[in-house]
Formats: structure tokens, C-alpha cells, sequence
């Protein structure tokens, strides 16, 4: 699945500290479309908040991924 399914139904990532901001990072220089993209962070970064994505907004009922971005123990 390339970013034309994600494009189309958009991405979930649920926590985004630095292993969820380096993936997206990645993601984002590579083309993904940040609109495609919503985060559940309680505490976002300014790097974060200034990228564009859907930050703690309502999710899309079919994402094409879920990704769980968060240490172990916060689980």
C-alpha cells in the first residue's frame, strides 16, 4: 500500500513524541499530504503543531493505518 490509500482514507497516529514525529517527518518529506494525517497527542510540539495535521480533531471512520506511536508503559 502506497500513500494512495492513505491519501484516499488518511492516517491515524495515536501518540507522536519522537518516534511518532521521526516516522512522520519521514512520511512528510516523502510527499504524504499532512491534511491525510491525524494525531492524537496530548502534548504536541511546536514542530508538530505547525506541520498541518489534523491535531486531536475528529478521526476518519476508515483509516487505511493506525498507528500506535507510544511507549509500552503508557499503555
Amino acid at each position: 500500500m502506497g500513500f494512495g490509500e492513505i491519501d484516499r482514507r488518511g492516517i491515524v497516529i495515536v501518540g507522536c513524541g519522537k518516534m511518532g514525529s521521526a516516522l512522520l517527518a519521514g512520511w512528510l518529506a516523502g510527499g504524504l499530504a499532512p491534511g491525510r494525517v491525524w494525531v492524537q497527542e496530548p502534548r504536541p510540539s511546536d514542530w508538530l503543531a505547525a506541520q498541518g495535521v489534523q491535531l486531536n480533531a475528529a478521526l476518519p471512520d476508515d483509516p487505511a493505518v493506525v498507528l500506535v506511536a507510544v511507549k509500552p508503559q503508557m499503555m
